[in-house]
């Protein structure tokens, strides 16, 4: 029986413009290195993840295009 589940989708990165009073997806744009930041965390949720005792992680992605 499954008694810890998690997923995480590592194209997320931290930025505040959210909402609805937001800056619009296809106006957004970051540097490479902000967008890389999204490595660090993906590594630290599945350590934390695997010292709590979760037996799987699922890292959700969508395909796109640049």
């Amino acid at each position: 029986m499954i008694t810890k589940f998690d997923s995480l989708f590592a194209g997320h990165i931290e930025h505040g413009q959210c909402g609805l009073r937001g800056i619009a997806v296809n106006d957004r744009r970051f540097p490479n290195e902000h967008l890389v930041t999204v490595f660090d965390k993906a590594q630290a949720m599945a350590q934390l993840m695997d010292r709590l005792g979760y037996s799987t992680f699922l890292d959700g992605r969508a395909p796109f295009s640049v």
